[in-house]
């Protein structure tokens, strides 16, 4: 913003980046009524992912939100994800859960 552009506003929060855990917090917060400001530096959408999956800690979220409804038809499930080092040694993996979000 700008000082021509610039406008106070009262919230309880304020939260630095619009990008999955910020608008994901913002959300959650906005939910039990707490007055909260998103500010991201970016006035575009990002067009490449940046996150490479969700766990199932992570549905139960966007589920308590009333969210994974609108999720879920975005997303490729039931698949391995397996992390590797610049030396191809897998450092990670996470298998699907066998009960719907663990």
């Amino acid at each position: 913003m700008t000082a021509e552009t610039s406008t106070a506003v009262d919230v309880d929060v304020v939260i630095v980046g619009a990008g999955p855990v910020g608008l994901t917090l913002a959300n959650i917060l906005g939910l039990h009524g707490v007055r909260t400001l998103v500010v991201e530096d970016r006035d575009t959408l990002i067009d490449y992912p940046r996150g490479v999956g969700l766990d199932d800690e992570s549905l139960r979220t966007f589920q308590a939100i009333g969210l994974v409804d609108a999720i879920l038809p975005h997303t490729v499930p039931n698949q391995i994800l397996r992390f590797f080092d610049g030396n191809r040694r897998l450092l990670a993996e996470m298998a699907p859960a066998d009960a719907c979000f663990g």
